[in-house]
């Protein structure tokens, strides 16, 4: 049974999620559908979420190790509500513009990266190290239930609703995951508060690279971010275009490719029952190896949705989305364990927004270069290309270096 301490750990992330994924999901539907705003200028939008991602990780990233993380986290939340009822406001305004969408997209996407990284550095200082891979089996799964409920309350909302209600909604999302953080018991906060002071903090600061240290000098920590961030590279080519491409091209709503991101995200909770059963048969390496390597195959039934019948479009959606949500859960899950265990408690904020600088910093390059790719070649093609991308990212743990052995043995 899950402590009722954890369960507000747990919620209080899934929340968190919930509101920055129905953001982004809403995002190229308001662009394409509401704003009138190019492909090219869509790609853009994207590169801007990228580059949102770089910097605040890289800049910020030492912040993930401070102490009382329960107060930065409500602040992330908040700012991030702040910013998005602005939207709301400017879009029902008419004054919101393909500038203005970008620069908001890239604090979003900035302040919700050093979340998820704070969060990573929070959970081991509270959870006993054998609970750690359950935990974060159940936070890669309420991830995934957050996807479920993003595609249809995005298509709903938007549909019904317009997008300035809906941003006002997710705006109200994210007030109310600020608050959650503050409802954290006080054995929660003490630990917390017992692992760093404001000293050690500014230490920090003043190495701002000591994350990326940790990552080059272990060469198995490098091969694997190296592979991911070689997934994340064309499989933001494949997120900046593929809604794009469903709509224009396949002829398919937004409540089609909402309910599409439904089913696969109801698909995708399976990743939770397989990342544990899968960790007690497979090695670490063989895991992370097929969790890389499956979703580019999949990923390649885009490329038809416009000559499949149209009973079926939703379905092929689905399927290509839940087998990529399995993949990307059992991967996050499996990774953020090995993490936990082979790096200090000390040292795994800074790693993890270091290795997200990383691993999501990578994404901007690949939606510019997506964007440029549009210029030269058919939409289709340059989704073939991500896909073929995609699979060979895990090639670069072909190497004795990466334990092949099981989490629990590591």
């Amino acid at each position: 049974m899950l402590q009722r301490s954890t369960i507000q750990l747990i919620s209080t992330e899934g929340l968190s999620t919930f509101s920055s994924q129905l953001f982004l999901f809403s995002l190229p539907i308001i662009a394409v559908s509401f704003l009138k705003l190019s492909d090219s200028q869509v790609g853009l939008i994207n590169t801007s979420i990228g580059i949102g991602t770089l910097i605040f990780l890289l800049f910020f990233g030492p912040l993930c190790d401070i102490r009382k993380t329960h107060l930065l986290l409500s602040s992330l939340s908040l700012a991030r509500c702040l910013l998005i009822a602005a939207a709301s406001y400017m879009i029902a305004t008419g004054i919101l513009n393909f500038y203005t969408l970008a620069i908001i997209s890239f604090f979003i996407a900035g302040l919700s990266a050093i979340y998820e990284s704070a969060i990573s550095a929070y959970i081991p200082k509270v959870i006993p190290g054998n609970d750690l891979h359950r935990i974060n089996s159940w936070i890669a799964g309420l991830r995934t239930i957050a996807d479920i409920a993003t595609g249809s309350v995005a298509g709903i909302l938007l549909s019904y609703a317009g997008a300035s209600w809906s941003l006002l909604f997710i705006s109200i999302a994210f007030l109310l995951s600020c608050l959650g953080p503050l409802s954290f018991n006080k054995k929660i906060n003490k630990n917390d508060g017992e692992s760093n002071n404001g000293k050690e903090i500014k230490k920090e600061f003043k190495s701002i690279f000591s994350g990326f240290k940790l990552i080059f000098e272990a060469p198995a920590h490098r091969k694997i971010n190296i592979g991911i961030a070689q997934f994340n590279f064309f499989t933001s080519i494949i997120y900046s275009f593929y809604v794009i491409y469903c709509i224009r091209y396949a002829d398919m709503s937004a409540i089609d490719i909402g309910i599409s991101g439904s089913i696969g995200g109801v698909i995708g909770l399976i990743g939770i029952l397989l990342s544990d059963r899968l960790s007690s048969f497979f090695s670490f390496k063989k895991i992370m190896f097929f969790s890389l390597f499956v979703p580019g195959v999949s990923g390649m039934l885009i490329v038809y949705l416009p000559i499949a019948f149209p009973q079926i479009k939703i379905a092929v959606l689905s399927i290509v989305l839940g087998v990529s949500s399995i993949c990307v859960l059992v991967n996050i899950s499996i990774f953020e364990t090995y993490k936990q265990k082979t790096i200090e408690i000390k040292n795994i904020g800074k790693y993890s927004a270091a290795s997200r600088c990383i691993t999501w910093g990578i994404e901007p390059l690949g939606s510019f270069i997506g964007t440029l790719m549009v210029y030269f070649l058919p939409l289709n093609i340059v989704l073939i290309l991500a896909c073929l991308g995609v699979t060979a990212s895990p090639f670069w743990l072909f190497t004795n270096i990466i334990p092949d052995k099981k989490i629990k043995e590591i």
